[in-house]
């Protein structure tokens, strides 16, 4: 719905007489589909959810995303883009960490997904199995934006994923976060692609999250 559609409301304040309100004054949820993408049996080098951003709307945002990759090992990458153009350079750093469960043994390990690198991780070693994320969204120029470390492009992810071994798919528990650490680019979307191989599969979907 775009914010100018109009509602018919009752206005029981005003003896229930009826009022056209548009879409961006009425109440609800807190969160506002924004853009999605999806395909099953596919071949893709990258995806991309692109200028699906805007501060003087939103506070952040909130990402689903599901993917198969068709290679065991793989790695999945992320950059931020500015509409259609990527963010690249050496600025990224990226801290994953993991809790495996295989066969009843759990183990924790933390991973560097890249200090200083073009090429960042958000999750490693990736089987081919459905792995599923959920990625807090913060750009440059959302929310809080004045102190030391806050007025860059960064991200949170919590996921469920299956890593391989290299013989074996070991389930496990991924938390890892990732920034941008140059404030000289604003992003408004981003791309992810495995190290090697492409998705088979994926579907990702970004949500606003309402300034109020």
């Amino acid at each position: 719905l775009a914010d100018t559609d109009k509602f018919l409301v009752s206005d029981a304040s005003d003896s229930g007489n009826l009022k056209y309100v548009e879409n961006q004054y009425l109440g609800g949820g807190g969160l506002v589909p924004l853009a999605q993408t999806s395909a099953t049996g596919a071949s893709a080098s990258e995806v991309a959810l692109e200028s699906f951003t805007d501060a003087s709307k939103y506070a952040y945002y909130t990402v689903q995303i599901r993917f198969e990759p068709n290679t065991n090992g793989a790695g999945i990458m992320m950059r931020y883009r500015n509409g259609s153009s990527n963010i690249d350079g050496t600025d990224y750093r990226s801290t994953i960490f993991e809790s495996r469960n295989l066969s009843g043994t759990v183990n924790t390990n933390s991973v560097n997904g890249g200090w200083g690198t073009s090429d960042p991780e958000f999750v490693d070693s990736c089987s081919v199995h459905t792995h599923s994320f959920i990625m807090d969204f913060f750009p440059k120029g959302h929310g809080i934006t004045s102190g030391s470390g806050l007025n860059y492009n960064l991200s949170i992810f919590r996921g469920l994923s299956w890593e391989w071994t290299g013989s074996a798919h070991q389930l496990r528990t991924i938390i890892s976060n990732f920034i941008y650490d140059n404030s000289s680019s604003t992003a408004n979307g981003f791309y992810i692609y495995p190290s090697t191989g492409t998705f088979y599969k994926y579907d990702v979907r970004a949500y606003g999250v309402k300034l109020s």
